[in-house]
Protein backbone atom coordinates (compact mmCIF):
# COMPACT_ATOMS: atom_id res chain seq x y z
CA UNK A 1 0.00 0.00 0.00
CA UNK A 2 1.13 3.76 -0.37
CA UNK A 3 1.77 6.17 -3.24
CA UNK A 4 4.90 7.48 -4.73
CA UNK A 5 7.95 6.58 -2.95
CA UNK A 6 5.81 5.34 -0.16
CA UNK A 7 4.52 2.34 -2.00
CA UNK A 8 5.31 -0.78 -0.20
CA UNK A 9 6.37 0.16 2.80
CA UNK A 10 3.10 -0.60 4.90
CA UNK A 11 1.99 -4.32 4.45
CA UNK A 12 -0.66 -5.42 5.61
CA UNK A 13 -1.88 -9.09 6.32
CA UNK A 14 -5.46 -9.52 5.97
CA UNK A 15 -6.63 -12.98 7.52
CA UNK A 16 -9.70 -15.57 7.53
CA UNK A 17 -11.39 -16.05 10.80
CA UNK A 18 -10.12 -19.11 12.68
CA UNK A 19 -6.52 -18.41 12.38
CA UNK A 20 -4.16 -19.34 15.37
CA UNK A 21 -0.58 -19.89 16.75
CA UNK A 22 1.22 -21.46 13.57
CA UNK A 23 0.00 -19.32 10.92
CA UNK A 24 0.47 -16.05 13.06
CA UNK A 25 4.17 -17.25 13.90
CA UNK A 26 4.76 -18.11 10.42
CA UNK A 27 4.19 -14.43 9.47
CA UNK A 28 5.87 -13.14 12.02
CA UNK A 29 8.72 -15.37 10.84
CA UNK A 30 8.27 -15.04 7.15
CA UNK A 31 6.88 -11.15 6.64
CA UNK A 32 7.10 -9.01 9.69
CA UNK A 33 10.92 -9.99 10.90
CA UNK A 34 12.10 -9.89 7.43
CA UNK A 35 10.60 -6.47 7.20
CA UNK A 36 11.87 -5.54 10.74
CA UNK A 37 15.46 -6.17 9.93
CA UNK A 38 15.55 -4.46 6.57
CA UNK A 39 13.87 -1.37 7.89
CA UNK A 40 15.52 -0.98 11.09
CA UNK A 41 14.02 0.44 13.13
CA UNK A 42 15.57 2.96 16.27
CA UNK A 43 12.22 1.68 18.36
CA UNK A 44 9.79 -0.64 17.73
CA UNK A 45 6.00 0.49 19.02
CA UNK A 46 3.41 -2.61 19.55
CA UNK A 47 0.21 -1.71 19.90
CA UNK A 48 -0.96 -4.82 21.96
CA UNK A 49 -4.41 -6.04 21.32
CA UNK A 50 -5.56 -9.39 22.08
CA UNK A 51 -8.80 -9.88 20.23
CA UNK A 52 -6.89 -12.95 18.63
CA UNK A 53 -7.41 -14.63 21.48
CA UNK A 54 -9.40 -17.99 21.15
CA UNK A 55 -11.44 -17.16 23.97
CA UNK A 56 -12.20 -13.79 22.52
CA UNK A 57 -15.98 -13.79 21.60
CA UNK A 58 -15.25 -11.06 18.87
CA UNK A 59 -11.85 -12.10 17.60
CA UNK A 60 -12.82 -15.16 15.67
CA UNK A 61 -8.85 -16.58 15.49
CA UNK A 62 -7.54 -18.80 17.63
CA UNK A 63 -4.45 -17.25 19.41
CA UNK A 64 -3.15 -19.22 22.56
CA UNK A 65 -1.80 -16.98 25.06
CA UNK A 66 1.64 -19.24 24.36
CA UNK A 67 1.24 -17.75 20.63
CA UNK A 68 1.25 -14.18 22.12
CA UNK A 69 4.42 -14.82 23.71
CA UNK A 70 5.85 -16.53 21.17
CA UNK A 71 4.59 -13.35 18.83
CA UNK A 72 6.14 -10.85 21.55
CA UNK A 73 9.27 -13.11 21.66
CA UNK A 74 9.84 -13.04 17.75
CA UNK A 75 9.96 -8.77 18.30
CA UNK A 76 12.10 -8.73 21.23
CA UNK A 77 14.54 -10.81 19.42
CA UNK A 78 14.68 -8.61 16.04
CA UNK A 79 15.40 -5.76 18.19
CA UNK A 80 17.85 -7.20 19.89
CA UNK A 81 19.28 -8.31 16.25
CA UNK A 82 19.42 -4.96 15.11
CA UNK A 83 21.38 -3.95 18.12
CA UNK A 84 19.06 -1.90 20.72
CA UNK A 85 16.47 -3.92 22.20
CA UNK A 86 14.29 -0.52 22.70
CA UNK A 87 10.73 -2.31 21.85
CA UNK A 88 7.61 -0.42 23.30
CA UNK A 89 4.17 -2.78 23.69
CA UNK A 90 1.14 -0.43 24.65
CA UNK A 91 -1.54 -2.57 25.92
CA UNK A 92 -5.15 -2.45 23.88
CA UNK A 93 -6.98 -5.04 25.16
CA UNK A 94 -9.46 -7.47 24.35
CA UNK A 95 -13.11 -8.83 25.40
CA UNK A 96 -12.20 -12.31 26.98
CA UNK A 97 -10.66 -11.40 30.62
CA UNK A 98 -9.15 -14.79 30.64
CA UNK A 99 -7.86 -14.60 27.57
CA UNK A 100 -6.29 -11.39 28.20
CA UNK A 101 -4.95 -12.28 31.71
CA UNK A 102 -3.58 -15.67 29.87
CA UNK A 103 -2.05 -13.26 26.97
CA UNK A 104 -0.36 -10.25 28.75
CA UNK A 105 1.48 -12.87 31.11
CA UNK A 106 2.90 -14.68 28.54
CA UNK A 107 3.86 -11.27 26.83
CA UNK A 108 5.91 -10.11 30.33
CA UNK A 109 7.18 -13.35 30.46
CA UNK A 110 8.85 -12.85 26.87
CA UNK A 111 9.58 -9.46 28.05
CA UNK A 112 11.65 -10.97 31.14
CA UNK A 113 13.28 -13.74 28.79
CA UNK A 114 11.16 -16.64 28.99
CA UNK A 115 11.09 -18.83 25.49
CA UNK A 116 7.83 -19.76 23.86
CA UNK A 117 9.12 -22.22 21.33
CA UNK A 118 6.69 -25.45 21.32
CA UNK A 119 7.07 -25.76 17.34
CA UNK A 120 6.44 -22.18 16.30
CA UNK A 121 9.73 -20.97 14.96
CA UNK A 122 9.08 -23.67 12.27
CA UNK A 123 5.92 -22.43 11.36
CA UNK A 124 4.84 -21.21 7.80
CA UNK A 125 2.66 -18.61 6.80
CA UNK A 126 -0.60 -19.59 5.15
CA UNK A 127 0.30 -19.78 1.54
CA UNK A 128 -1.35 -16.50 0.11
CA UNK A 129 -0.76 -14.35 2.55
CA UNK A 130 3.04 -14.55 2.01
CA UNK A 131 1.58 -14.16 -1.44
CA UNK A 132 -0.36 -11.14 -1.20
CA UNK A 133 2.77 -9.80 1.06
CA UNK A 134 4.74 -10.01 -1.72
CA UNK A 135 2.60 -8.37 -3.82
CA UNK A 136 2.31 -5.46 -1.61
CA UNK A 137 5.70 -5.02 -1.46
CA UNK A 138 6.60 -4.26 -5.07
CA UNK A 139 10.06 -5.13 -4.43
CA UNK A 140 10.11 -2.82 -1.70
CA UNK A 141 10.90 -5.81 1.06
CA UNK A 142 12.73 -9.26 0.13
CA UNK A 143 10.05 -11.42 1.37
Amino acid sequence: TGEGEGAGYTVNVPLAGGQGDGEYAGIFNQILRPILEQYAPELILVSAGFDGHERDPLGHMRLSGHGFGYLAQVILDAAQALGHGRVLFCLEGGYSLAGLTESIRAVLDAMRGARHQGGLAQAQAPAACLDQARTVANGRWNL
